[in-house]
Parts: C-alpha cells; structure tokens; sequence
C-alpha cells in the first residue's frame, strides 16, 4: 500500500506540472523570453522528487536543469503547441525526470524487513515442529536404534518407551514387533549355540576317543614292532622267517590303518599342514615302484612306471603327502586287481615357471558300477563296500589332494578296470637340471642372523646372498625368537639360526631353552658364531645343545661346507652307538618294559624299571650319580611322567644341564612336544617305534650324557 501511495504522489506531480505549469511554459517559450523560461524550469525542479527538466525543439535540448542524477526514474513529456488564430504551432516538448530512488529505497527496506519477519516466523514454527517431532518420535527412533546397535544376543534386555503414558501409536507398534523379534532371535541365538557347543564337544569327543584308542592300540603295537624285530635278528629258518614277515606286514599294516583314521581327523578338523619344499617328482615315482613292486609280484601282477621326461626333475611341493596318495593309490590298485598289469604315469604340461602334473593309477580289476561311480566323484558317499574300490583310504587320499590344490577323478568300467586321475600345479624349483651338486643345496635356504653389530651380520648377509640363501637380520634375541615362531606358524621355518657370542653371552642356555620349548615343523640348525670364542666357550655352546661354533674369520669355502654337511646331515641321519649306559625305563606297561629292555641289554646297557612316578622318584634318588638317561611314559599311574619329570629337574642343580629325560609316549596331541618340554623334558619319542630310532635317539644325547659322567665322576 504504502508503495502504491508513494507512486500516487509522484503521478501528482506530473499532473501539477502539466495544470499550473505547462501553460506559462507554452507562453514564454511563444515569447521566446529566455530568462522567464529560466525561471520557469527552475521552479519546477524546485518541485518534489523532480530531478531534471528539459526542453526539446528539432531534436535538440534547448534549456536544461539537471538538479540530481538518479539511477531510478520516472520520465514524462508533454508537447508543447500554441494557438494562434485558429492555428496550432508546435514549439517544442517539455520533459519531466521525477527521482524513485525513495520510492524503490523504501520498497527495499519493506522487502527485508518483511523477509526477515517471516523468515523468524517460519524458523520458530520449524523449530516448535522439530521439537515436537523429537519428542514424538525422533527420540523413541534414536533410542531403538541404540538399543539394535548394542543389543547383546546372549541376554537380551525389552526395549521400553520412554513414556509417562502408553499409547497405542505406530511406535509403540515398532517397538513392539522389535521386541518380539528379538526374543525370536535370543531363542534362534540360544539354539544355534546349543547346536554349536553340541557340535564341537561331539568333534571333541571323537578326538579325545580316537586319540584314547591311539595311545591304547599304539602301545601293543610297539610290543608287537619291537619284537618282531628283535625276533627277526635271531637265529630263524626260512619258515620261521616268513613267519615273521607276515607279522611284521601285518603290523605295518595296521600301523598305516591308524594312522590314516588319525589323518583323517586331522582333515576333517582342518589340523593337518601341508609342508612345501623341493623334492625330486622322478626319485618320488621311483620310491613309490620300489615299495609297492614286491605286493605286486605277491599277486603276478606287472607293476608299470613312467614319467615325462619334460617333467623338471625338482619341484616345489609337499613330497611326503603326494608320495602318500600314490601309494595308497597304487595299494588300492594291486588289492583290487587280480590279473595283468597297474600302471603309475606322471604327464605334465610344463611353462618356465610350472608344471601342471596328471597323475593317473590305472589297474585291471573289477571296476565300478556307474551308480557308484557317480556317488564316489560327487563325495556323497562317505563309506562303501570293499569291492566298491572306496572306503578310508580314497577318502584321504581325495582330500589331501584337495589340501594340496588339486582334484581328483575317478574313471571306470565294470570288467574294464579302474583309472583314478588327480591334477597338481607344482612350482618349478630353481635347482639347475640334473647337475644338481652340493652347492645348489644351499639355495633358498632360509637363515636368520642374531647379532646387534653391523659388520659381522653384514659379511655374512652377503656371503650367505652368494650363496642364494634368504638372509633375515635381526638385532634382539627376542625378535629372533618372534621371527621363528611366526615363520613356523606359516609353515616357512628357518633352515639355519646364526647367534652371536657376544649377543647372547651368558643367555645361551637360557636361549636354547626357549627354542626347545617349542615342536618346530622343521627345527633350524642352530650355529654359535663370533670373533674371540676360546675352547671352553666353544665348548659350553655344544654342550649346551648347539649344532656348531663358528671362529670368524673364517674361510667362505669352510662355511659352505658347514652348511652342506649340516643339511646332508639332517637329510641322512648318522646313527651312533652309545653303549654301556644306565638307563632308567619309566612305563606301567609291561610290554614296553620288556621291548625297551630287550632293545637296549641286547647293545650291553643296565636297565633299571619304574612302574610309575613315585617309583621313578624313588629310584632316581638312589642312583642319580649313576642314571646316564631316562625313557618316561607319561601316562602312569599314582604319578604321571610330566609330574615325575619335572620333581627331577627342580632336584638338579640350576648351573648344570641335567640328565637327559625322553618321553615315551603313544599321545597324538598336537602340542604333546611342547607340553611335554614345559615339563623339562629334553625329547620326545613317539609310539611305536623301531629300536633303530631309539638309538637314534639316544645317540642324540651322547655329549650331554659325556658330560653327566664326567660330572659324577668328579662327585665320586
């Protein structure tokens, strides 16, 4: 309104002009009186709001009065004609400039003003709707969302509004259904839980049965496998020899049965590592024809071998298992096949970096019905009959081909015979063809190095490089032992640990301690080094338990050599005599006692017998000046051998190393080592065994038990 009044005003204006003024302009500009014309503009821009006047003849300003300039305006214009004896004369035109910078200057405050009145007006309706909104149902919202993210499955809590009074409203429906869905899925929860707990204590019991029947069966059979080699080393004839192998076959036999129910497990609870390292594919054929040629022969069936030649002879795989699979194969073939030949080939397809290898089985026999056949190459059939040709063993043998990233398929026809096939992509090994000599050995052999000074590590980072071996460098003895354990975790063990003298010191045992405390899948070759190691130094480091001691500076070819005899010793073990002992056999088993007694009177050495711990106690009291070595079976009655073993240790001195305690045991618990080294048992000797590993064993400890008589020696 207030606009329309002002415009009002200005239209007044321009009509004043036009009656009051107009016509004096008209007579004076007829006069041609300038001054008066003068006079007479000037008294209209004097007007309000008029800014400028003006009078136009031809085209042409005549008389201007310019008061202000403005950018906004309203112009008008009237002609200016005089009559004069009837007749009109055009004089000019008289142009008015009135100024609206007031008018639109008071527009735009009313605009703002009325902008920010209702901008606060629509701010405070919005805030009185968002508060209301929160009240209502953003804050019942916020906290039901609160109450899903942090609900606990195990005790669910009911989610409540808060409200002084209930409603019967849409949230108070969700809140509701919520609450409804949750004690469904509490109960869901609860059950699945049940299930689960249900689940892993029957795998649990089955574990503990198997490994129950384990230690229960391995124990006769280490009776059985002892004497019947301590039999066969007697005066036989040739049917009391065939006698004797048939009982000897029939324990492997059933060895090897134990042994694939215990893979089994394994598989089945996923515990069962596959080990990656070179190995020569053609040796592994060979050894599989070697070991299955005689049952073939049993059977006068023709044993058959071939390999491509293109095949690289060193790759990169877990030998022990696939040697597993095509002996259990090639087993299966011969028990089935009554006639004719079993054939064992390896192709491949070979590129510079991998060989894709087929391995096929294929046998005589019977062969498998297409139902079967189908049932078996889907793995829905977990057992089946014997002339099936399935059962424990294919399972096994399906599934660590399967661990090892390959298949396997089965192709047969009745009265045609039988061809299981598996794939495997192996690694090309980096090992040179044929020209495999001692020093490829050392390539990508594994070596940590403990030592804080730079120089020593530095020189044999580099020498060890020459040599192509993985060098780690490590300053802590700790980080040493991190490096390790993670490594083996992965299944990458280190071949060789180098530690400083002067690092570790007067840490060493404590130091080797720590490692053995530890069941490595590979245990590294433990090597001292250092630049001022005197005799008796070097001789604490070997007795303490490290495999050698290195004088630096010392000749890279003597290092070579080091190392290759190392790992030629681990690869071909050297069995040594350690006669005229005083052992003392922990075992409440009497045919472990006489197996073990047989074994070690035979070489010459003094047996003493312990039926179980105390026992074991009692009588290390008595002769602990004369006991060069104890055999514990750890699961003996009124004392356990972990108990009994380790009542000796806290006994011994704290500055000496102790006598030299094995276990015997039948477990086939995964950390058996471990536990048993938590104990300050020094090894462990898994039933059954042959004597030539017991000798093994205690060959091992020859130092250690040099070292135990020297001491007594010097006591007597």
């Amino acid at each position: 309104m207030d606009y329309k009044r002002d415009l009002g005003v200005i239209d007044q204006g321009f009509a004043q002009i036009e009656k009051s003024h107009l016509p004096s302009v008209t007579n004076a500009l007829w006069a041609e009186d300038e001054k008066q014309l003068e006079l007479l503009l000037q008294g209209i821009s004097e007007l309000p709001n008029v800014s400028s006047v003006f009078i136009r003849q031809d085209n042409a300003t005549r008389i201007s009065v310019n008061k202000t300039d403005t950018k906004y305006a309203k112009r008008k214009s009237w002609a200016v004609d005089y009559r004069f004896n009837r007749t009109k004369y055009h004089l000019g035109e008289l142009i008015v400039v009135m100024d609206m910078s007031g008018v639109y200057g008071y527009l735009a405050d009313k605009v703002v003003v009325t902008l920010l009145t209702q901008g606060a007006k629509t701010f405070i309706v919005s805030l009185i709707i968002f508060t209301l909104v929160h009240l209502l149902v953003t804050r019942h919202l916020n906290h039901l969302a609160y109450a899903m993210s942090h609900v606990n499955m195990s005790t669910p809590e009911e989610f409540k509004l808060d409200r002084k009074k209930s409603k019967d409203d849409e949230i108070n429906r969700l809140v509701i259904e919520f609450n409804a869905m949750m004690a469904a899925l509490s109960k869901s929860f609860a059950d699945l839980k049940k299930q689960k707990q249900s689940v892993q204590n029957a795998n649990k019991l089955k574990g503990e049965f198997l490994a129950n029947i384990s230690m229960e069966v391995k124990t006769p059979m280490n009776g059985l496998l002892g004497m019947t080699h301590l039999l066969s080393e007697t005066k036989l004839d040739h049917r009391q020899h065939s006698y004797v192998n048939v009982i000897q076959k029939s324990a492997f036999n059933m060895l090897e049965l134990l042994n694939s129910v215990l893979d089994f497990s394994k598989i089945e609870q996923s515990k069962l590592a596959i080990d990656q390292h070179i190995f020569d594919v053609h040796e592994l054929v060979n050894e599989v024809f070697q070991e299955s040629e005689f049952k073939a022969l049993e059977k006068d069936l023709r044993l058959l071998t071939y390999v491509d030649p293109a095949i690289n002879h060193y790759l990169v795989g877990d030998s022990v298992r696939l040697k597993q699979v095509l002996s259990n194969l090639v087993a299966k073939a011969i028990k089935y096949s009554e006639r004719g030949e079993i054939s064992l080939t390896v192709d491949a397809e070979v590129t510079a970096g991998l060989s894709e290898l087929t391995f096929s089985v294929r046998d005589s026999g019977k062969g498998i019905d297409e139902q079967t056949l189908a049932k078996i190459n889907q793995s829905k059939v977990k057992r089946n009959k014997l002339n099936h040709r399935s059962g424990l063993g294919l399972t096994i043998s399906q599934n660590l081909v399967s661990l090892m990233g390959g298949k396997l398929f089965i192709n047969s026809k009745v009265g045609l015979g039988t061809d299981i096939r598996f794939t495997l992509g192996l690694p090309n090994s980096s090992v040179i063809e044929n020209n495999l000599n001692d020093d490829s050995l050392l390539i990508n052999k594994r070596v940590l190095i403990l030592d804080n000074r730079m120089f020593l590590a530095r020189y044999l980072g580099e020498l060890f490089a020459d040599f192509q071996m993985q060098v780690t460098h490590v300053q802590d003895a700790e980080l040493a032992l991190d490096y390790m354990l993670g490594d083996d975790l992965r299944q990458a063990s280190f071949d060789f640990v180098l530690i400083s003298y002067q690092e570790l010191d007067d840490q060493l045992v404590s130091f080797y301690d720590k490692i053995n405390r530890h069941r490595f899948n590979r245990p590294a070759t433990l090597i001292v080094f250092g630049d001022d190691i005197n005799d008796s130094e070097m001789s604490k480091a070997l007795n303490i338990g490290y495999n050698n001691v290195w004088q630096l500076p010392k000749h890279p070819k003597d290092i070579k050599a080091d190392l290759i005899h190392q790992i030629n010793t681990n690869r071909y073990p050297v069995t040594t005599d350690t006669s005229s002992l005083t052992v003392l056999i922990a075992d409440d088993a009497p045919i472990s006692q006489r197996v073990l007694s047989a074994i070690l009177t035979k070489r010459g050495d003094k047996v003493l017998i312990a039926n179980n711990g105390e026992e074991v106690i009692d009588l290390w009291q008595q002769h602990k000046h004369e006991i060069d070595i104890i055999l514990m079976d750890c699961t003996m009655p009124r004392m356990s051998g972990y108990e009994a073993a380790q009542k000796i240790r806290m006994s011994e001195p704290a500055d000496i190393l102790g006598v030299p305690i094995i276990a015997v045991t039948a477990s086939d618990r995964e950390d058996e080592y471990n536990y048993c080294k938590s104990f300050g048992i020094d090894e462990v000797l898994f039933k059954p065994f042959l004597p030539v590993e017991l000798l093994d064993v205690l060959s091992q400890f020859k130092t250690r038990i040099e070292q135990h008589h020297a001491l007594n020696n010097l006591k007597n």
